[in-house]
């Protein structure tokens, strides 16, 4: 089968030379559209490909995806095991500073017995501690810094 900008030659020596002419510019018109048309489809494919791309199947970063889309998730197997420390696991914890280099000490104490509602008073000898540690908030150092003109009384020079 030939293609429309393929014109069998004897069809050519029939036809008058108006009529030639314009098959054959036809048939130049059809071969740079097929061009076109062959470099848009490889455009389209890239296009397609970028606008598939998202941070699961590219080095893109997660904030460089459209909004709206579901984030991509890694799907890790669910472990058997419980969050936190497991059972055996060697406690670690921080270490309590004295009492006395606390800055603040907040006492706790219950104003009625839980059972029977009778008033408590006293202290206890060895109390259940609890610590807090925070961090002061961030001031900033401003430092100002003039910078002084002053006119020589001899010369009359600005220094």
């Amino acid at each position: 089968m030939t293609r429309m900008s393929e014109i069998p030659l004897e069809l050519l020596d029939e036809m008058t030379p108006a009529v030639r002419a314009f098959v054959e510019a036809l048939c130049a018109r059809i071969r740079e559209q097929d061009q076109i048309i062959a470099t848009q489809q490889k455009r389209i494919e890239e296009l397609e490909r970028r606008l598939g791309m998202n941070s699961g199947n590219s080095s893109l970063p997660p904030s460089s995806n459209r909004p709206g889309q579901q984030p991509v998730s890694t799907a890790k197997p669910k472990s058997k095991r419980k969050r936190g420390g497991q059972a055996g696991h060697v406690k670690r914890t921080r270490s309590l500073i004295p009492t006395e280099a606390c800055d603040r000490v907040v006492h706790h104490r219950p104003g009625a017995c839980s059972d029977c509602g009778a008033k408590l008073s006293g202290d206890d000898p060895n109390p259940k501690r609890h610590q807090i540690t925070d961090l002061p908030p961030v001031k900033p150092i401003v430092t100002e810094h003039q910078i002084h003109t002053l006119q020589c009384p001899d010369c009359g020079h600005c220094c």
